[in-house]
């Protein structure tokens, strides 16, 4: 099914009452390397990165979910990862 135009309006109108973005910059050839790091875990580069960002936010905080009380922002199967990265 073609994407419409109203559809993606839609969804372009719904992504940016919902996320913040980050342009995120590396060197040729890191892109390659985070994709097959975040392949091998199961993820996407951005859950990855995501991930990455959090652990070290943990790491920096000596412990907790970052930015959050209640787990907000995150999938709920990644509050629980965060929990295992600060134990």
């Amino acid at each position: 099914m073609a994407k419409t135009k109203t559809s993606s309006t839609v969804k372009d109108r719904y992504n940016a009452k919902t996320y913040d973005e980050i342009k995120l910059r590396v060197y040729k050839g890191r892109k390659t390397e985070i994709q097959t790091a975040a392949d091998a875990a199961g993820e996407s580069v951005n859950a990855y990165v995501v991930n990455a960002v959090d652990q070290r936010m943990v790491r920096d905080r000596g412990g907790g979910i970052p930015g959050c009380s209640s787990g907000g922002g995150h999938a709920p199967d990644h509050a629980e990862q965060i929990k295992e990265v600060s134990k």
